[in-house]
Order: C-alpha cells, then structure tokens, then sequence
C-alpha cells in the first residue's frame, strides 16, 4: 500500500513520541503542504526538522514519501535506506521501497522489499498485498494469488486486496471466482467506491451485464463524488447502452490521475463542452490510437461547418490521408508540444476530437450516413494499382478479401484477437477467392499458418507498411471487395472509406463501448455489419455464423458486375 495514498501524509509512528510544540508543528505544517501538491515547501519543511533534530528517522522518511510521489524514484530509494541504516526495522520503510520497485518495474525487488517487512511483521496484510502485486506483475499468477488470500486474512479492511485478487482471476477467466470475491467483502467496506467501481467493471465485461454496472458506477460515484474513474466508467457504460448523456462523464477522463488519458497542453482554453464554435478559431487533437481517430473523424466536418476556423493535430502517418479527405483543413503531425504549423495561428479554444461527440453526436439521428459516414478519401491511382494487381489472373466473379485478426492494445488487446485457423470456414466457403493480409505486426507464426492453408490465394503486398504507411494501407483496403476481422484499426479504415466490411466481436473485455450492444449495424460506419460471440464461444464458431452473410454480399456485388477482373 502505497505511504501517500490518502487524504495527507502518512506519518512516522516517531513522530508520536515528538513532545515539543516546534516538532509537531513543523510535522503538521509539511503534511498540509504534501496535502495541498506543495512538496517543494514539504521537503523544506522535513529539512529544516532534520537539522535541527537529526537523529530522528522521521524526517528522512517523509523526505523519501515526498520523493517517491514526486516521482523521484532513485532518491526515494536511497532515502528509505537511510531510514534503514539508522533503523534496520522500519517496517514502513521497506513497504514504501516494495511500491518504488514496482513503479520502476523492478518486481523482484519489490517482492524482495515486501519479503523483508514479513520478515520483521510475519502478519502485515499491507506486506502480502505488496508481495502479491509484484508477484502479479511479474507473471506468477499462483504466489500473487496467495499473497492476496494472505492479506484479506490478515487485514480484511484494506479494499485494495480485494480488486487486485479479483482483477488477477478475471485475468485468468475465472470470472465466478472473481465475482466471488467481492461477495465476501466484509459489511465495513462494501461500500467503498473502488470496491463499487471494480464491482461494476465485472458485471459489464464478465458478465455482460451493463444495466447493473451502471448502478454499482453510479453507487460509487454517490460515496466518492470526485472518483473520475467510476464517473469515466459510467459514462462509458451509458454509451454503450445507447445512452449519449454519457459523454459528459466520459469527458472527465483527463482528471483520473495516472490513467491512461492524455490531455494535451495549448495555447488556448480547453473547450468545455457546451460552449458554441460559432465564430471562434478551434485547434482539434487527435485522441488515442489510430482507430479512434478515424472513428472520431467525421465530426471534423461538422465543425468545420461552425467554427470560422479549424486546425487538426493527428498522427504524423494520417496527415497525408486527413489533408486529401478534408479539402481546406490545416492537418499537421501531433506531438506533446504543438509544430510551427499550429503555431503560426491564435485559438479560442482547443479540443480532443473525441470530445466533440458532446456536441455532434448527442442521438442516433445525428449520426453520419451515405456518404457522409464514408469521409476518407484514398488515393485514387494506388488503389487502381493495388485493385489490378490482387485481381490480376484471377477469374470474374471471385472476390478479393482483406483480413486482420489481431489488435495490439496494451488494455484489450488479447480478447479482441482471434486465431488465424478460426478464419478456416471462410477460406473452405471461397476456395477461388484470394485473401489480402492487412494485418500490421503479425506474428510470424500466422503468417506461416495462413501461407500453409492458403497457399498463393494469400497476398502479402511487400510494397506496403502496413504500420508505418497508413496512406497505402487505405488504398490497398480500399483495393479490397469486403474486409473480414476483429476490432481494431483496418475496420475503422474499411468503414471511413465506405468498403464493405465483417466486424467479428467478443463480449467481456472485448467490447469496446463504440461499437454498442444492440443491432448489427454500427452508428459510425454504414457498411460495417457486426456479430458477436459469448465469451466462452470460439471465435470460429462466430466465423462459420457469419460466411453465409458473406457469401450473400458476395452474390449482390457479382449482380452488379463488381467483381469482374
């Protein structure tokens, strides 16, 4: 448990014996600084005690809690271990040193650290939810699992234990035993806001149930009003359900400290989501990966038609793409800093693009349709070149079809991937038909695979990245008749160019919020149709439900003489 989690400063026991007035009263004081984010004036503070009373340990722990909150990590280090020099029994100390090692990624000396507080306290809970989270971290699923049994036994209290176990066995698809856990939380924390947030998270992704997750997010946002976590993942859930309230949650991502959002700083005032564009110079960022920038994408034109000026900031290998579909923007590179091209103008106000869903996409009417939700423009003579080259040699009537099967999100990435043999009923249904990879990073094991099942039915294009040279990608996607794959960024691309495309999903941990619970049809993209499996199903049980489908699209596009070579 980390020392500076709470609402101040955690305090050496010491400091309990300090019986002059000065002593408590600096203590006093550098804990209210560490509470109010002033750990320069904290530290001056701890200093001066410790010039003045230097025998007592007390000053260079806190040092070292201000240090470790502050990020410096190999100071921190070398501070507790001053502690530890003087008193080589500081059991606070050697639990704070478990939490540095972690955040530094060094997890066996973290479980070291942790070890040495039950060597000393062979009964502090707070020391086994250490050892199990480095344990955790470090793959050893079984000793993380006895650690976090070990802390609930010995400090039931602690909520931390608790989720951690239950995150651990949701890992491992022991989702009723995660469930279990919480079940069995003592009355005295049940309504503790990351005991509710956590419940939440379950019943949606493990057990598909978003009604009842919204109200363990909206219990917990009730105890804690400021847990930007659950008031994300309320939002979040909302959305899924169809429910565009959820935006103004969602846009209060940014405040969850060390989460996963990252608000951009510019020279103007970030956009609060309701004030009008009308008149006003707007600079739009990019926000997350390449899929959602896509996804996000055609709200560009919506304000672009209010605003009286509109600059864009994406990934540096979607500038050439965004400057050709939208004739008139100014698209330059994203980076932490804004370029001289971002520069050269004065905003009223900035915005992710995500953001914009709060203005644009408050209903299902006011999403984009025809042509209008097909707003990626490719580039015309690659993808006659591609087109020509896939179909040359190969008789009218087969179809040539793009797949892609793996995401690599760092969150959920694993259960949006299938394995390439579940594509095996689609390649059985089209023994003519040849297959594009558009797949970027693949393993080369699939490759391989799909070699030895395909055979020269299988087109690797040598010419493409398909991870650095995103222009092509769009071409060579758009070169293709229909796409086939799972969640991630080539049917974001198929769908923004208007290319027929099959989106094979997952429920649990999966499904991402965007691509909503109800309908096969998606409200971002009119020609991606949608089919989901059960958790426990195989994804290629998913593939044999939807070849009929395919092989129905495949039948119009040859009555329209689509196919011919």
């Amino acid at each position: 448990m980390s020392a500076f989690k709470g609402k101040s400063l955690p305090v050496d026991r010491n400091v309990k014996k300090v019986k002059t007035d000065l002593k408590a009263d600096i203590v006093d004081k550098a804990s209210l600084a560490f509470r109010d984010g002033d750990y320069d004036k904290a530290i001056h503070l701890f200093e001066l005690g410790r010039s003045i009373w230097p025998r007592l340990t007390v000053w260079d722990y806190n040092i070292a809690v201000v240090q470790h909150k502050t990020h410096q990590y190999t100071k921190s280090l070398n501070t507790y271990n001053a502690v530890l020099k003087a008193d080589p029994k500081h059991v606070n100390s050697h639990l704070n040193m478990s939490n540095v090692y972690y955040e530094m990624g060094l997890f066996e000396a973290g479980a070291a650290s942790a070890a040495q507080v039950l060597s000393v306290s062979p009964e502090d809970g707070r020391a086994y939810y250490n050892l199990g989270r480095n344990y955790d971290a470090m793959g050893e699923n079984s000793k993380a699992e006895d650690a976090y049994k070990n802390s609930i036994r010995l400090s039931p209290d602690l909520p931390e234990p608790y989720i951690w176990l239950a995150k651990l066995l949701g890992h491992q698809k022991r989702y009723v035993e995660a469930l279990a856990v919480f079940q069995n939380v003592p009355e005295a924390i049940q309504g503790h806001p990351d005991i509710l947030n956590h419940i939440g998270t379950f019943k949606a992704f493990a057990m598909g149930d978003w009604q009842q997750a919204a109200a363990f997010y909206r219990k917990a946002v009730e105890a804690k009003p400021d847990h930007w976590g659950a008031h994300v993942n309320l939002g979040l859930t909302r959305l899924t359900l169809g429910d565009f309230e959820g935006w103004d949650q969602y846009y209060d991502r940014f405040k969850i400290v060390g989460g996963i959002y990252y608000l951009y700083d510019r020279p103007a005032k970030r956009w609060d989501g309701v004030e009008s564009f009308k008149g006003k110079k707007v600079l739009v960022w990019g926000d997350q990966g390449i899929g959602d920038t896509i996804l996000w994408g055609s709200m560009l034109r919506d304000i672009m038609a209010e605003a009286d000026k509109v600059v864009f900031e994406c990934d540096k290998r979607l500038v050439k793409l965004f400057r050709r579909s939208f004739p008139g923007l100014e698209v330059y590179p994203i980076d932490k800093a804004p370029c001289k091209g971002v520069l050269k103008h004065v905003y009223d106000l900035h915005t992710s693009i995500l953001d914009l869903g709060r203005r644009y996409r408050r209903d299902p009417t006011t999403f984009p349709s025809g042509d209008y939700a097909s707003y990626l423009k490719p580039d015309k003579r690659l993808v006659d070149k591609y087109r020509a080259r896939y179909r040359d040699g190969l008789a009218s009537g087969n179809p040539v079809i793009g797949i892609s099967w793996a995401s690599h999100s760092p969150h959920v990435g694993v259960p949006k991937t299938l394995d390439v043999d579940s594509f095996k009923p689609l390649f059985d249904e089209f023994p003519n038909a040849r297959f594009v990879h558009l797949q970027f990073g693949p393993d080369i094991n699939d490759v391989l695979r799909l070699k030895e099942m395909l055979g020269d039915r299988y087109i690797i294009d040598g010419e493409i990245n398909n991870y650095k040279e995103l222009d092509k990608l769009a071409a060579q996607i758009a070169a293709c008749d229909l796409v086939v794959g799972g969640s991630n960024s080539n049917i974001h691309f198929a769908g923004a160019l208007g290319v027929p495309a099959f989106l094979l999903l997952s429920h649990g941990a999966a499904l991402l919020w965007y691509w909503q619970l109800d309908g096969d049809r998606t409200l971002w993209y009119d020609s991606v149709v949608k089919y989901y499996k059960k958790i426990d199903d195989s994804w290629e049980s998913l593939v044999r439900r939807v070849v009929p489908k395919v092989r129905d699209l495949v039948g119009e596009l040859n009555d329209r003489h689509q196919l011919s070579s």
